[in-house]
């Protein structure tokens, strides 16, 4: 610690003053000196700070000549960091002021004071003209809550690093920034930190991926044209994320790659809105999810039907994953999903009663625990359904919804009850299925003779009419309306609500032709009856 002024001058013993040490007073100036040299510059204006790959660090920054420029994009960072005080609201911008390549990482560590904005410029109409390519670190590292728009640069790292990485709750704004090759993630980002990426680029190198965002970070890509040439190659994936989450909306892709398309893990969230199905972002392998990771397809237009949204997130992970009505880009509505991850050899089934991905899901019979050995029969598995709201199933249109699975023996695949008593099933043989309605003996009582009507038949044959479905008017149908026929066989009957179709909790009214079998049995014995008279009369006649 420096000795103060008055230290370094005192008096020694009386008769013997001691000489003061020189060592102290050059230490004491030195003190002076930096502490004069650390005064912030009071900035009431917007200004720019200039680098060019002919400049030198030892310039002031502030024109744009190789006299007066930066050397490099760092040193202008720690110049705006280290001896600025902004008046709130101000813009600081540090423009490339030639065309060339910047080799020197960067590293943004904390907010600029007073909350000001900082800008590095490149060229937003020739990105590629300006460019930083590293052999170590980042080529540009955003970290402790510091926010930066990058825009108009090409980056590429011949080292492990990445293009960006943004980290620990930092702010990058990302604008017609291309990429090249580079050893580790063209965008990285997590703890907290967010990514929102705009304006329409190129990948023109291949990376370990191109999107990666982990320890709930987010990363948000919205309306613009991503052009990819010479088939760049991901040795990870395109997109990974594990307890992140990474936003695809209106992106239009342009190009091929090769590697893993994405892959969602621990909880990671990955959003394509505007996608069709898993193939929608590039890669020539299929992607996957693993431990609670969620891939999204939010359909634009057609999703909605009668009431419901529907996600299609149908790929070879044997997954179903269904939302409930009043589905929004940010809102999970009992959200169900079951899943038998083929990586981890564990099945899910989890639900979310809320607008979170994790804390309001329920555990099924230890659902994250269940082991191949355990829960696994060959390659199905098997889970209770606990009570709640309803489901609603719908498939791709080229599968099946799902199957049914009676492993070893013929019989019930399929149970209905009313409360606690069995009303039916569907059943399965090596040959056939068959539908059932309960008529066991034990579960009936006050048997007696069923009464022939003899003008039943004419009654219900009246009823029978031609008409259309309203929501497909080109083709004609022969049947009956379930509001007249009730008073015909009302046994055949199940009565709907008044609410309109499309409503929500709309309840049809049915018509079920099994119930009117019987009815049909003694009609047809009553005129083999009859026609047994007629032939006995020709006899004897």
């Amino acid at each position: 610690m420096v000795e103060t002024a008055n230290t370094i001058w005192a008096d020694g013993p009386l008769g013997n003053p001691t000489q003061p040490d020189k060592a102290l007073i050059r230490a004491w100036g030195t003190m002076l000196e930096e502490a004069a040299a650390s005064t912030r510059e009071k900035l009431t204006g917007n200004r720019t700070y200039y680098v060019r790959p002919d400049g030198s660090d030892s310039n002031t920054g502030l024109v744009n000549s190789a006299g007066g420029a930066f050397l490099t994009i760092q040193k202008a960072i720690n110049v705006v960091q280290d001896t600025l005080d902004p008046t709130p609201g101000l813009t600081v911008t540090i423009q490339s002021g030639a065309a060339g390549t910047y080799t020197a990482p960067n590293t943004i560590n904390g907010g600029l004071m007073g909350g000001a904005s900082l800008v590095i410029l490149g060229d937003m109409t020739n990105p590629d003209n300006h460019q930083v390519s590293v052999s170590s670190g980042d080529c540009f590292l955003v970290q402790n809550g510091a926010a930066v728009a990058i825009r108009g640069f090409k980056l590429s790292n011949s080292g492990s690093g990445a293009g960006i990485s943004a980290q620990l709750s930092a702010n990058v704004s990302a604008t017609n920034v291309n990429f090249g090759v580079c050893g580790g993630s063209h965008y990285n980002c997590g703890t907290g930190a967010n990514i929102d990426i705009g304006g329409n680029y190129t990948i023109s190198g291949s990376a370990l991926s191109h999107w990666h965002c982990g320890a709930f970070g987010r990363i948000g890509i919205n309306a613009l044209t991503l052009t990819l040439t010479g088939t760049p190659a991901f040795g990870a994936y395109f997109c990974g994320v594990a307890q992140g989450a990474v936003y695809v909306s209106g992106v239009t892709f342009s190009g091929a790659a090769t590697g893993t398309k994405f892959v969602a893990h621990y909880g990671g969230v990955i959003v394509a809105n505007g996608g069709t199905d898993e193939s929608y972002l590039p890669g020539s392998v299929p992607g996957n999810t693993a431990a609670f990771g969620m891939y999204q397809c939010i359909v634009v237009g057609g999703a909605n039907l009668g009431g419901w949204t529907l996600s299609p997130e149908i790929y070879p992970n044997n997954y179903l994953s269904m939302l409930s009505k009043n589905f929004n880009a940010n809102t999970w509505n009992t959200h169900i999903k079951m899943q038998n991850d083929l990586f981890q050899g564990k099945g899910y089934f989890y639900m979310n009663g809320d607008d979170s991905y994790s804390s309001g899901r329920t555990h099924f019979a230890g659902d994250a625990t269940v082991n191949v050995a355990a829960g696994v029969v060959d390659g199905w598995t098997y889970y209770p359904k606990a009570s709640g709201n309803p489901l609603f199933m719908a498939s791709n249109n080229s599968l099946p919804v799902g199957y049914m699975r009676r492993r070893t023996s013929d019989g019930p695949v399929l149970g209905f009850n009313r409360d606690t008593t069995s009303v039916g099933s569907i059943t399965v043989t090596t040959t056939n299925t068959a539908y059932n309605t309960s008529s066991d003996r034990r579960l009936k009582q006050n048997f007696g003779a069923a009464e022939y009507d003899p003008g039943w038949i004419s009654q219900a044959a009246k009823m029978v009419c031609s008409f259309e479905f309203k929501a497909d008017p080109a083709k004609r149908h022969v049947g009956v309306v379930a509001q007249d026929f009730i008073k015909v066989a009302p046994e055949a009957v199940t009565r709907g609500n008044k609410k309109k179709p499309g409503s929500e909790g709309f309840d049809a009214w049915g018509v079920d032709p099994s119930k009117l079998i019987w009815k049909l049995l003694m009609e047809v014995a009553e005129l083999r009856r009859r026609l047994d008279g007629l032939n006995r009369q020709d006899v004897t006649g």
